[in-house]
């Protein structure tokens, strides 16, 4: 995790900003602690724990000040759904509110207008994960494809039982959390940005299934690198790449006859059905494929993951924890420089 050196002129007050963690056009995130004395005495014992993420919303010109309102306010709204709703099965996927300005409050004011949530440290997405082995020129492993499919298909069971749609659900939209792991070992996956979200009204459920069926499939054969392991993968995910850019011919069904192949057979039929889903040539969704595919997914995580899960932490989660050591850092350098001020 790169955290960027930077002013912190627009993080709110009553925040302590510690780094900049990310920026886009409408907003830029920061790592802080909350300015209270409870909030720095928690920091002095436990230093990540007590970071939040807040994130500031950019000044923008007319012309696009009313889009980017109606973005916060849809995500305010979501965060708003989700936080009523923790509780239930495939919300924990989800980043957590904490507290925000409204748009009303600032209105006439220079204040900026920002929400903050439970800070995710390392700044690993999906993206990052897929960049990250095809540059170590090796393929993500399959126990982490497996567990990446149950999780999300989680998230999108619990998106689709209440008639949401995330809206912009690609692979930088969902970070790894090295912090909370799931028993397998691997990270927990986190999904943000709920700026194009939307609540789709009765008599639209083929827009909910395709929106949210159509992000897990894409989301898991995104994991899938240029580096195949055999014929029958390559015949899968070429015409995926390809129909993505050009438009390619209808999928052939190919055998794996390699032996001792790294993936497992299983593994090719969810990426054979995910490609049939985005080309809509069935009309599977979120729930169909997770209960076709949840007993092989587990096993395949669950008892395929050991020398998976140590070439998943050299190859990502080792850089991504220089990040959190770097952040926990900087907390106490400024945990530091505070007592000086006091003293």
């Amino acid at each position: 995790m790169q955290l960027n050196k930077c002013t912190f002129e627009s993080v709110p007050r009553g925040f302590i900003p510690i780094a900049k963690a990310g920026e886009g056009a409408c907003a830029d995130v920061f790592l802080c602690l909350l300015n209270t004395s409870s909030s720095l005495q928690w920091a002095q014992k436990d230093p990540l724990s007590a970071l939040v993420a807040v994130k500031v919303y950019k000044d923008t010109a007319p012309s696009v000040r009313k889009l980017l309102q109606g973005s916060i306010e849809r995500e305010l709204t979501t965060f708003q759904f989700l936080k009523k709703h923790w509780y239930e099965e495939g919300a924990e996927h989800f980043i957590q509110l904490l507290s925000f300005s409204s748009i009303n409050d600032n209105e006439n004011t220079e204040s900026p207008r920002w929400l903050s949530t439970r800070a995710v440290l390392g700044s690993t997405t999906l993206s990052t994960v897929t960049s990250t082995f095809f540059h170590a020129n090796t393929t993500v492993p399959e126990p982490f494809i497996w567990h990446t499919f149950l999780q999300l298909s989680s998230a999108l069971l619990f998106l689709t039982s209440h008639s949401i749609i995330h809206g912009d659900l690609h692979s930088r939209n969902v970070l790894l959390d090295p912090l909370h792991r799931h028993n397998s070992g691997f990270p927990n996956l986190v999904i943000i940005d709920f700026g194009s979200s939307e609540e789709v009204g009765e008599g639209e459920e083929d827009t909910l299934h395709q929106y949210n069926t159509t992000d897990l499939c894409d989301l898991t054969l995104s994991l899938c690198s240029e580096m195949y392991t055999c014929s029958a993968e390559h015949a899968i995910m070429h015409p995926y790449r390809l129909w993505n850019n050009l438009g390619a011919e209808e999928l052939e069904y190919v055998e794996c006859r390699v032996e001792r192949c790294a993936h497992s057979e299983d593994f090719l039929e969810l990426l054979r059905a995910c490609y049939l889903r985005v080309r809509h040539k069935n009309n599977v969704d979120v729930r169909c494929l997770r209960g076709r595919f949840e007993e092989s997914a587990r096993k395949g995580r669950d008892q395929m993951g050991g020398e998976a899960l140590g070439v998943f932490e050299s190859v990502v989660v080792n850089g991504a924890m220089v990040g959190v050591m770097e952040a926990e850092e900087r907390v106490r350098v400024v945990l530091k420089g505070l007592d000086t001020i006091e003293s």
